[in-house]
């Protein structure tokens, strides 16, 4: 009795396996109680994401598994895994510039969406005052907080459209923790940008403008730092340290004619003060009528649960449950970005990607993290897709 040789199944017709559709809907961030990716898409415009994420998935299945299927499934599932080696980073104010955000918006519809999606929110064109200024407008504390939240979120969503970027963990400088939070699954985009909004206006009306500012400290420990501060006299007004960002970098915020005094203590020992362009004496004490002011605007804030854990910068470590405390009380504490980083370490990260507009968070890694860690920025878009893409194979 003969026997039918088994005919050789074409790759074409191969089923994803179901982690790798799980891959797919988490991607276009589909769950059970949304249908969409963005509830402002019409359906024509859902089939077209789909079919183009089915493009890609298609050609990276068959990368996978080659193209006669010979390649074993585990590599395959393997891809749609969280990389447990990645810590996403997003910054916070100073990191803005006039032009942030519009190359990505003349290339990827994702961002343009974005956006729009802002402008929508806010009720102006926040897109034009990233795209072209005035620097004045833009350095605005208001201003300044949902612009690099908006332009974080739209390079974030062009990596993970364009890659299978899935980072083990999620943190932010500052302001970029709403950031983190958006990335994560934690908090509403929409809403996001409406809070940052909020509070950069509450963080202006703190201080009036003029009166306060920020500089930061290069080639001074934090001890030695607290120190000086110690010895400015205390009637030209309040100094604080307000972020610990590395073994020989740390941030001051507190009144302009106490920070003057500081700055020339610290020039007279050639050691480097400069000045930040922000508009407030963010994390400092004298942000204490600011987090009175959101403190209710965020205990009314949802936060969704997801399995992607965000560090705290306010204690720079991870709690069993992301609380929006975190949020009020980072308005007048100082930002523990050493601790963040120490902690990203202790969790096994060796991969420190900073998302968003600028390098700032980029180059304080490559100060704090050991030499073997790999440090990616996405201010160069292309370059970042093509580091997220070696991260994945």
């Amino acid at each position: 009795m003969s026997t039918r040789p088994a005919s050789k199944q074409s790759p074409h017709n191969t089923l994803f396996p179901i982690s790798f559709m799980r891959a797919c809907a988490d991607d276009l961030r589909i769950s059970e109680s949304c249908s969409a990716p963005s509830p402002r898409l019409t359906l024509g415009e859902f089939l077209k994401v789909l079919q183009d994420r089915y493009d890609f998935l298609r050609t990276r299945y068959l990368t996978l598994m080659g193209a006669d299927g010979s390649r074993s499934i585990l590599n395959l599932i393997k891809s749609t895994q969280i990389m447990t080696n990645i810590l996403a980073m997003f910054p916070g104010q100073g990191s803005q510039y006039v032009g942030m955000g519009k190359a990505l918006c003349d290339r990827f519809k994702v961002a343009r969406n974005t956006f729009s999606e802002a402008d929508e929110v806010l009720d102006f064109k926040l897109s034009e005052l990233c795209f072209n200024g005035p620097e004045a407008e833009l350095r605005l504390t208001a201003n300044q907080q949902p612009a690099i939240l908006t332009t974080s979120i739209a390079v974030w969503r062009v990596l993970t459209r364009e890659t299978d970027l899935r980072p083990q963990l999620f943190a932010g400088h500052s302001l970029g923790e709403y950031s983190a939070l958006v990335a994560a699954g934690k908090l509403d985009f929409a809403r996001a940008v409406n809070l940052v909004r909020m509070r950069g206006q509450a963080m202006q009306r703190a201080v009036p403008e003029g009166t306060g500012a920020m500089a930061a400290v290069i080639g001074l420990d934090p001890a030695a730092l607290i120190e000086k501060r110690k010895a400015i006299d205390t009637r030209l007004g309040t100094i604080e340290v307000a972020n610990f960002n590395g073994p020989q970098q740390q941030i001051v915020s507190g009144h302009k004619a106490a920070l003057e005094a500081l700055t020339k203590a610290l020039a007279d020992e050639k050691i480097r003060c400069t000045p930040l362009p922000v508009s407030a004496p963010f994390h400092s004490s004298l942000m204490a009528p600011a987090r009175e002011e959101m403190a209710p605007k965020l205990k009314d804030t949802p936060l969704n649960p997801t399995e992607h854990p965000v560090i705290a910068n306010v204690i720079g470590q991870l709690t069993q449950s992301y609380t929006i405390d975190n949020l009020v009380k980072q308005i007048d504490s100082p930002v523990l970005w050493t601790d963040t980083l120490a902690t990203a370490l202790a969790e096994g990260c060796d991969t420190f990607f900073e998302v968003g507009p600028g390098k700032v968070l980029f180059g304080l890694a490559r100060k704090a993290v050991p030499k073997r860690s790999k440090i990616i920025h996405s201010d160069a878009i292309d370059k970042a897709i093509k580091d997220a893409r070696m991260l994945t194979t």
